[in-house]
């Protein structure tokens, strides 16, 4: 693992991006991360994460361990914010159709 990887994991694995990452779902499943919600758990793919060229970083994030409800995002840092801001959403057909 090199040195960048290991700042994408520190970043990734951080209380901002974990805030930021729950306050999203809870756009999309106001119940999100409790028994009520559609979306129960979340784990970040370590494997997919990367430094997106265009700035930020790429994250794939699997809902109730099920590698067919996946979002994708990018995690952004803008300097005169406080924590992370996510970008653009991309998810699959499965976690769209559980949350419509």
């Amino acid at each position: 693992m090199n040195n960048n990887d290991n700042k994408v994991e520190n970043i990734v694995n951080s209380d901002d991006a974990k805030q930021t990452i729950e306050e999203m779902l809870k756009k999309l499943d106001s119940k999100a991360l409790t028994s009520e919600g559609k979306i129960k758990t979340y784990k970040i793919d370590e494997s997919y994460s990367k430094v997106n060229p265009m700035g930020g970083i790429d994250i794939k994030i699997v809902i109730n361990n099920n590698e067919k409800l996946v979002l994708e995002t990018t995690l952004n840092k803008y300097s005169d914010d406080k924590g992370y801001k996510h970008g653009a959403l991309g998810m699959t057909q499965e976690l769209d159709s559980l949350l419509n």
